[in-house]
């Protein structure tokens, strides 16, 4: 399990330095502007889980951490291997753990599956190794938005895209 634990961070912690944090042509800009920093100032905590099963309690158990923790993190990079669960099987717990214990407490979890591509304007976002599960505060995370929205971020983005990205965020669709 250790194995598979750094294993997740270096695959993860590449796609961040050479993919999410590089200026992008076709996107005009950095894919996600904030995931250098977060990398560089030790601000994302890492879990690897072995069994679909084990998903939902590791979300609630991150959900219900002190206060202290969450000042500390930016977001929690929860990977399984992708064959251990399908990208409906992820979408699905990650839907129904929003709904039932996340939003509530004030975070989202973010899903990301090989087989779900998240495509846009012609770019391939998705990690493509892990299905990934990024556990966030709702309230930061809508702030970045915001922030991203100012700068006109997401001008360029389909309405669909829009859709798929702040489904869930409660009143806190951009544009």
């Amino acid at each position: 399990m250790i194995n598979e634990m750094m294993e997740l961070e270096k695959d993860v912690s590449d796609w961040i330095k050479t993919f999410v944090s590089q200026h992008n042509q076709s996107l005009g800009y950095e894919p996600c502007p904030y995931a250098q920093a977060a990398l560089d100032e030790g601000k994302i905590h890492w879990c690897y889980v072995k069994h679909k099963k084990d998903i939902a309690v590791q979300l609630y158990q991150y959900a219900t951490f002190n206060k202290q923790f969450w000042d500390r993190i930016e977001v929690i990079v929860i990977g399984i291997k992708p064959d251990m669960i399908t990208a409906k099987e992820l979408e699905q717990e990650v839907d129904e753990m929003n709904t039932q214990a996340l939003l509530p407490r004030g975070f989202i979890a973010l899903p990301d599956h090989p087989d779900d591509k998240e495509i846009i304007n012609g770019v391939e976002m998705n990690q493509g190794k892990w299905a990934l599960i990024l556990l966030q505060s709702k309230d930061k995370l809508n702030l970045a938005s915001r922030k991203l929205d100012r700068l006109g971020y997401y001008d360029s983005w389909s309405e669909s895209n829009k859709e798929d990205v702040f489904k869930g965020r409660l009143a806190s669709k951009v544009k």
